[in-house]
């Protein structure tokens, strides 16, 4: 039975469609039944404006204008979840007449529906149910606003759910990237020193801008120095230490065809085959381009880059995630368009749009702008979200858009199939919650109110609490490496391997799995010379050895000291106290050969090595610490050391979940080192000088907090 309830609220505020927290609970994979109803809008006030307020799971929207059509300054908005907003020119009282026609499923008892208008004239509602058996629809209710604004009407869906017409089949709409973590990737930044022999985004001012010390536009200091993204060690170590923190794939920025960033996708695709990860690309549509241009490049990215099998993909179909759909304003039917004509040509694909919270910074929700484009989208994202509550933005966005819903493309067939009483199918949009390390444009001249302290970590525990509480479908990070804005989770001077082990704790919250943990074994050959000492770094498992440092510093006897080999270096120093070179990598099961040239001025010419390398998981191996003599008539054949008792140990104090108490993580590394007998020329008797081996190191990795940044403006990315 059919109950009506009429309520007078005083006190009208400017039209605007409600938060509506329209259906809590996320509806689940299967077959449901499906309801058709009918929604006529008339209206003669200036404007009006119509709110469902919980009820309905609404499917699909179609609409048009019966009558009114040519009222002066006549604009009108549906949204997916039945909100509809009329207008004309003030005080004009043409009739306009709406009629929507929605696919629903089941979803509250009962709604409250707010019928808002100006202040002449009147605005009504009338609902209708369609019948199967009848083959024609029923009056469900009618409401009149036509004095006190606004007025809200309540109203009991018993009748409505006792016609169902037909069934849903619902599915998710981006299936098996359920649980997937994924990482915003940079592939922007070149180094002289590296293949690309140019600087590319670490500087402005040329070399001036990078030292050993600091870099121009970089917030913080990478571990791997000023690196170039063209040089493939230095994407197999972000792959490798992306893998051990739990990460999936990367999202890696776009900016067109031939673009410096173009030229590095087959490397990554190739190289994210080799280390098991899945990359796409985030198409960056902060330009000026016309619909033809977006065509044109995403058609072009997917039939040269998607059928790499590494390219990220679900169901067989390519993925795409796009940056700031609401830019240049952009709407809904500019996207429509590009979806139908880029999937004529190169395929279906799933579209991943940046939308949420407006596309840009994440300030209030913004959602209801993200709904106008459910008809394009398969799922929503944010890149950041710096607002002051976390759990409150997601929440909304999971409510408001992890919804089910009716392609386009496939609307006016699904409405056909539902009034013959025939199976509709329908999609379960995907919602990724955005986690941030922190926030901090202060390099770049940004703007002083978006910065956000890392808190020891606490800022982006805040993001993985609040995704573990939700279940969010999927999470992304922002970023990996973006330098410029302080984002990254990539390993720093400042925090270490911090994110790369607070991540990994939060995934396997996430994911409920336990992340496997190869074993590392790596090793340093040394053999002098009075020319040079070669050196062989070893890596003997499945794990690589990254960030090796080699630092010699002269003794007596010794000077001009080189470091040198098949590799580029991105941090190195050189004075005449020392040499020292920052290697990317030791492939697993490879091993690299280093030369360090010397000039010899003496009977008894000594210099001091030391080698570290980090595993994956930011574990520190002491390789080499000790003195090595060197003379014109000696060799020193062979130095190995293997890890044991050298200790590193990492403290963030955090809570995984709001349900736990504070756990401390706490990761420790034991090392050997075991040193074989050094070997003489029989041709030669001299007293041997023992190397000097630090047996038990501690190291606290420091951490930074900043406070009291400048008023910068914001340049955004």
């Amino acid at each position: 039975m059919l109950v009506l309830f009429l309520m007078v609220l005083p006190g009208f505020p400017a039209p605007t469609f409600g938060s509506g927290d329209d259906n809590n609970t996320e509806i689940a994979e299967g077959q449901h039944p499906l309801y058709i109803v009918k929604e006529i809008v008339e209206v003669t006030s200036d404007w009006a404006a119509v709110e469902w307020v919980g009820g309905l799971r609404v499917l699909a929207v179609r609409q048009k204008v019966v009558e009114g059509s040519d009222a002066p300054e006549f604009r009108y908005e549906v949204s997916p979840h039945l909100r509809v907003w009329v207008a004309k020119r003030s005080y004009n009282t043409t009739r306009v007449v709406i009629e929507i026609e929605a696919l629903a499923l089941r979803g509250d008892e009962s709604t409250l529906i707010n019928v808002s208008k100006g202040n002449i004239e009147y605005a009504k509602v009338i609902l209708y149910a369609y019948s199967v058996t009848a083959r024609s629809f029923e009056k469900l209710a009618e409401f009149l606003n036509d004095g006190t604004n606004p007025m809200a009407f309540a109203l009991d869906l018993s009748t409505l759910y006792a016609m169902p017409s037909a069934k849903a089949n619902v599915k998710e709409a981006v299936g098996e990237l359920r649980k997937n973590v994924l990482a915003f990737y940079y592939p922007w930044y070149a180094n002289p020193a590296g293949p690309s022999r140019r600087w590319f985004h670490w500087t402005e001012t040329g070399s001036s801008g990078v030292t050993y010390e600091s870099i121009a536009q970089s917030e913080h200091y990478p571990l791997l120095g000023a690196y170039d993204v063209a040089d493939e060690a230095v994407v197999l170590a972000h792959m490798y230490m992306a893998r051990q923190a739990g990460i999936d794939g990367f999202i890696v920025s776009w900016w067109g065809i031939d673009t410096f960033e173009d030229t590095q996708m087959t490397r990554i695709l190739s190289l994210a085959d080799r280390t098991g990860l899945k990359a796409t690309i985030y198409y960056e549509t902060t330009r000026d381009l016309t619909l033809e241009d977006v065509v044109t490049e995403l058609t072009y990215v997917l039939r040269k880059y998607a059928a790499a099998p590494s390219f990220l993909k679900d169901s067989g179909r390519p993925v795409v995630f796009i940056y700031a759909v609401l830019y240049a304003g952009r709407d809904p039917s500019f996207w429509l368009e590009v979806r139908r004509r880029v999937e004529a040509s190169a395929g279906p694909v799933v579209l991943i749009g940046d939308v949420v919270g407006h596309g840009y910074r994440g300030f209030g929700t913004g959602h209801e702008y993200a709904e106008l484009y459910m008809d394009v989208f398969d799922g929503f994202h944010s890149y950041i979200f710096l607002g002051e509550d976390v759990r409150w933005f997601y929440r909304s966005a999971v409510e408001r858009l992890r919804i089910a819903q009716i392609p386009a493309q496939d609307i006016d067939e699904a409405f056909t199939s539902a009034y013959s009483g025939e199976d509709v199918n329908a999609f379960l949009k995907s919602v990724s919650l955005t986690a941030a390390p922190g926030n901090d444009l202060t390099k770049i001249g940004g703007d002083a109110s978006l910065f956000r302290d890392r808190k020891e970590g606490e800022f982006y525990a805040t993001y993985w609490r609040t995704a573990i509480e939700l279940d969010v479908h999927s999470v992304l990070i922002t970023s990996w490496n973006e330098w410029h804005e302080g984002t990254e989770i990539e390993p720093s001077r400042e925090y270490g391997f911090d994110y790369i082990r607070l991540t990994r704790r939060f995934v396997e919250e996430y994911k409920q799995a336990s992340l496997p943990t190869p074993k590392a074994s790596f090793s340093a050959t040394v053999k002098a010379s009075a020319e040079k000492s070669t050196i062989v770094l070893e890596a003997a498992t499945e794990v690589p050895a990254l960030i090796i440092t080699i630092e010699i510093k002269p003794l007596e006897g010794v000077s001009d000291v080189e470091v040198r080999g098949e590799y580029h270096a991105y941090l190195k120093d050189r004075t005449t106290t020392r040499a020292l070179d920052v290697v990317t990598l030791v492939p697993p099961r490879g091993s690299l050969v280093i030369e360090a040239p010397y000039k010899v001025s003496a009977t008894s010419p000594a210099l001091e090595l030391r080698i570290t390398a980090y595993d994956p998981a930011g574990d520190l191996y002491k390789l080499f610490d000790g003195q090595v003599t060197v003379a014109a008539t000696t060799t020193m054949k062979t130095t190995t050391m293997n890890a044991t008792t050298f200790t590193t140990t990492q403290t963030i104090n955090v809570t995984l979940t709001k349900t736990k108490p504070p756990e401390t993580i706490t990761k420790e590394t034991t090392t050997t080192f075991t040193a074989t007998d050094i070997k003489w020329s029989t041709t030669l008797v001299m007293a041997v000088a023992a190397a000097a081996l630090a047996i038990a190191v501690s190291i606290i990795m420091a951490r930074r907090i900043k406070v009291n940044k400048p008023a910068l403006q914001d340049q955004g990315r």
